[in-house]
């Protein structure tokens, strides 16, 4: 039985199976899709934006990736990965 899960609860819950989910390689795209909803639940989050754009390059999704690291950039410029990242994406 599943109950239903709201507010910062789904937001961690998303993120939790995110994390996972990325660690393995069969399972990327259930990272992807993760990670997505934790970004609709906490839209101004420069991390979870971040982890979601990982997880899209990971998946092979490069042009998605740099869309969604250059947004987490300009939102929150002071985070090293979104950088790094992005150059290793070009």
């Amino acid at each position: 039985m599943y109950t239903m899960l709201c507010g910062i609860d789904a937001l961690w819950h998303h993120r939790n199976l995110g994390k996972a989910y990325y660690e393995n390689p069969m399972t990327q795209l259930k990272a992807v899709e993760e990670f997505k909803q934790a970004v609709a639940l906490a839209p101004d989050s420069a991390r979870d934006r971040v982890n979601y754009g990982l997880a899209l390059l990971r998946a092979g999704m490069t042009k998605e990736s740099v869309t969604e690291l250059a947004k987490a950039q300009k939102q929150d410029p002071s985070i090293p990965h979104t950088w790094f990242n992005l150059g290793m994406a070009y």
